[in-house]
């Protein structure tokens, strides 16, 4: 059974501001190209079993609608936040905060 941590600014700390909430997963909904072997499209949906109570620190990711879900910021620089796996087995911190480049989106027909 997967768990979302939700509000744990730090993984190396106890001394959040606020105590994180964790929130079972009760579906998970993977992209439908997803490749193990090359990690392409690796990204997926967690359904969560309950609603989340949003609060200073649990915020939803907002994603452009309207006219700005057509405008294009490639090449805009941009900050992100995240924990990973840079090799099997290990998870990195990352952060708070990297800085990156905006790429285009690409359709599939592009690349071949």
């Amino acid at each position: 059974m997967l768990t979302v941590r939700l509000g744990d600014h730090d993984l190396n700390s106890t001394n959040d501001q606020t105590a994180p909430v964790d929130v079972q997963v009760s579906d998970l909904v993977r992209h439908p190209d997803y490749a193990q072997n090359t990690y392409t499209n690796d990204i997926a949906l967690l359904v969560l079993s309950e609603p989340v109570t949003w609060s200073r620190f649990v915020q939803p990711v907002c994603l452009p609608f309207g006219p700005l879900a057509t405008e294009t910021l490639e090449g805009s620089n941009a900050f992100i936040v995240g924990w990973g796996a840079t090799k099997f087995g290990e998870c990195k911190v990352q952060g708070p905060f990297c800085q990156a480049w905006l790429l285009g989106r690409r359709r599939k027909e592009d690349e071949m």
